[in-house]
Parts: C-alpha cells; structure tokens; sequence
C-alpha cells in the first residue's frame, strides 16, 4: 500500500471516562489532511513532539480517519500502526448558520500548521502544542465573512466537540437579543467535520472589560434576558461578563449554560451576581455540575488541591487528570494547603 509522510500537530492525553481513554496524535499527512493515531494505553504520558515514541514516520495512504497503535514483538518498546479505521470521529452535527471555513483557512499566522523542515524529523509548530489534555483553542482570527475580527474557538476530540456544540445551540437562541456577541460561523476539519464556532471579536470596536464590583446592574440585566429565555448562565463570575464601552453588558462565554432551567435556579443564580462580582475566586460561583465534578475529586483522592479549584473558577472547566491531582496532593506547593477529604469540601 501506498505510504506519505506526515508532521504531528498535537498529542494528547484522554483519562477514563472518555469516548475512547487513551493516548492519541493529532497529524497531518502529507495531502494536507487530518487523522488520528490512538493507543489503547491507560497511563498519562507527556508530549510527543517529534514522535519518539512511534516505530514509523509514514502512513498509509486512504480515507482512514483513526489509526490504532499498539507495540508489538519488534517494535522495541514503539508503538506501531497496526490497523485504521475509515469510522468518522464525532463533530457538531446539527450547524445552524450556513457559514464555513476550514481550519486550514482561517485568517491567523499560525494557519496552516507549520510543516517540518527536516525530512527525517516530526517537528512540528502549532498553537495547541502544549496541551496535554484535550482542550479548546481560543483563537482571534481576521476578516471572515465580513467580520474584520472573530475569535474562533476549535476542538477536536470528541467529547470536547461537543460542549461548543452546545454552546453553538445558545448562540442561535439568544441571536439578535443583546444577551452576547453576534456567531459568525462554523469552523471544519478536512472540508467536512465541524469542530468549531466563530463569534465576532468585539474588542475590535467597543473595547471591553471584564465585570467588576462597580457593574452588578448591567450583569443583571443582561443575565434577566437570559433567563427570560429559561437559560441558566451555570457558572458565574467576572470573566463571564463583558462590559462594553457604553456600560452595558454582554454574556461573554455560554459554555456552562443549562436549557429550561428551574425559576429557583434562575433565581439563586441572579442573586450570586454581587457576590460573585466582589470575589472571582468563591466556590459558591460554580455551576451544579462542577461542585459535583470537584466532590467526586475529593472522595477519589480523600484532599482536593486549591489548583483544581481555581482551575473549575477561571476556566469553567476541570482538566485535571487523577496521577496529576495526586502528585500534587503529594507534593503540594509552599504555602498552600490541600483541603483534606471530608463531605462537603467547599462548604456548599
């Protein structure tokens, strides 16, 4: 069979539960498109630049989408290709907005991904290089579909999909209202899987700021008509507001919104803005299913390290894996001071 070259654009780490636990490469081939290399190997590793812990440097050519690795009698320890699969990795797959613009196509210097400069390496340049636990990328991007700035934010794993395919859904509800920014379009993977939303950049003409104790007022009002439309904002601190040059607001972020929530949710949640407001770091601002997430942390592993809490504050989500929280919980910083295991470690 036909073989190409490819450059590694990213490696990640999946922790269990997931779609498929496991560790996986993100590369392109030398056609310019996308795949998926996956070992079914439970223990966290860290980044694989150039592809050391691979037996080869090409693939086979094909419409394969996910490659399985595996080690096998000759490989020396590597992992090896040992079949692929053409089964198509899950994206948004109810768009709304006609807009399309292919992730090799986006208006950013970063774009395309850097290809290697050296024939017998998997060097490769990227954005999301860095990231261990598969993420989303926030990126600011350049004139696409008459919008002189959108910030595009881009996923690729499954699971991470489809959180922005949420996100997208509270888009189209609260389009035309003032709750957000306007959604621009969504962003595709090979011309065909959608694996990212484009919102307008609004700090190319208002120059906006993140709420602070002064703004309780426009909060609120902007957080009123999102709840008219029975949303619940679930995580509520100052990044979740942007404040626009004329004081009023806007919802900057819908990642942790719920649909048809209850008036007493609404209610507590529209009371938690002063507070929140005053304190960006009070557990009390989380969303239901965060507390859940970091209880459940606590009684795994009897402490919860600050670290995850301020993770679940300022970024609406826990990324954390189980060896990471306990080799801090370990060796834990000078100075701070795990929260021991107990029922209720947040006091909520």
């Amino acid at each position: 069979m036909a073989q190409e070259r490819f450059t590694i654009i990213n490696t990640f780490y999946q922790p269990s539960p997931g779609v498929q636990p496991g560790y996986f490469y993100r590369i392109k081939t030398a056609d310019g498109t996308y795949k998926y290399l996956h070992a079914n190997d439970s223990a966290s590793r860290g980044i694989d630049r150039k592809g050391q812990n691979l037996g080869f440097n090409t693939v086979p050519k094909g419409n394969w989408v996910v490659g399985k690795l595996a080690r096998t009698e000759k490989s020396k320890g590597k992992y090896m290709l040992v079949s692929t699969s053409t089964a198509p990795l899950k994206g948004i797959e109810r768009p709304w907005n006609q807009n399309l613009v292919d992730v090799l196509d986006l208006n950013i210097p970063s774009y395309p991904f850097g290809e290697s400069d050296d024939d017998e390496s998997l060097a490769y340049t990227s954005p999301e290089s860095e990231h261990l636990i598969p993420l989303i990328d926030e990126i600011r991007c350049r004139d696409h579909f008459g919008v002189p700035s959108v910030v595009a934010y881009v996923a690729h794993f499954p699971d991470v999909v489809h959180s922005l395919e949420r996100e997208a859904e509270i888009y189209r509800l609260i389009q035309g209202k003032g709750i957000g920014r306007p959604f621009v379009g969504y962003i595709t993977e090979n011309k065909n899987r959608i694996v990212g939303i484009m919102i307008e950049d609004t700090a190319v003409h208002h120059f906006p700021m993140i709420a602070t104790p002064d703004h309780v007022k426009p909060c609120q009002a902007v957080l009123a008509k999102l709840h008219g439309l029975g949303i619940a904002l679930g995580t509520v601190r100052p990044e979740a507001f942007l404040i626009l040059t004329d004081g009023q607001a806007l919802i900057n972020s819908f990642d942790t919104c719920t649909r048809n929530a209850s008036r007493e949710v609404l209610d507590q949640e529209m009371k938690r803005v002063p507070r929140a407001l005053q304190s960006m770091m009070d557990p009390m601002n989380l969303s239901k299913e965060l507390k859940m997430q970091l209880q459940a942390i606590s009684d795994r592993d009897g402490a919860l390290h600050p670290v995850v809490i301020n993770q679940a504050l300022m970024n609406g989500r826990i990324t954390i894996t189980q060896q990471e929280h306990r080799k801090l919980l370990a060796e834990p910083p000078k100075g701070v001071r795990a929260m021991s295991g107990c029922r209720d470690p947040l006091g909520i």
